[in-house]
C-alpha cells in the first residue's frame, strides 16, 4: 500500500472520531472539521489514482487496470459526494442548525464518512494487494 494515501485515510478516520466528539461538545467546530475530513478522503483518492497514473496503469489495457480504473472512479464519485454532504453539515452547523439534540444531519455523514474511509482502505489493499499474492 502506498504510505501516502492511507496516512490521508488514517486522518480522515481521526478527523471522523474528532466529529463525533465535537457533535455532542462544541457543534461548531464541525465547521472546520467536516470539510477537512471530507478533504483527506478526496486526497487520499487523488494520492491514490496518481500514483496508479504514475505507475502506468491505464483503463483499457488489461482486466486489471479496466477494475483498478474502476474501482478509482467509484471512490472519485465517493470523495465527491462527502465533500458535498460536509459541506451542507457545516454550513449547518455554522448557523446552528447542528447540536447535539438535532444532529440527523450529522449521523448520515458520519455513515457515509466512514463508509468511504473502509471503501477506500479496502480498494487501495485490493488493488497493491492482489499483485503480490499472484
Amino acid at each position: 500500500m502506498r504510505p501516502l494515501s492511507a496516512g490521508a485515510y488514517g486522518a480522515g478516520v481521526v478527523l471522523l472520531a474528532l466529529s463525533v466528539w465535537a457533535v455532542r461538545r462544541a457543534p461548531k467546530a464541525l465547521v472546520l472539521l467536516a470539510p477537512l475530513g471530507a478533504a483527506a478522503v478526496a486526497a487520499a483518492w487523488g494520492l491514490d489514482a496518481w500514483s496508479q497514473w504514475q505507475a502506468g496503469i491505464r483503463g483499457p489495457e488489461s482486466a486489471y487496470t479496466a477494475s483498478v480504473y474502476a474501482l478509482m472512479s467509484l471512490q472519485g464519485l465517493i470523495a465527491a459526494v462527502l465533500l458535498v454532504m460536509a459541506l451542507f453539515t457545516a454550513a449547518r452547523a455554522a448557523i446552528g442548525w447542528v447540536d447535539a439534540r438535532r444532529r440527523a444531519n450529522f449521523d448520515c455523514l458520519a455513515l457515509f464518512w466512514a463508509y468511504a474511509v473502509g471503501q477506500g482502505l479496502a480498494a487501495l489493499a485490493l488493488v497493491r494487494l492482489w499483485p503480490e499474492l499472484a
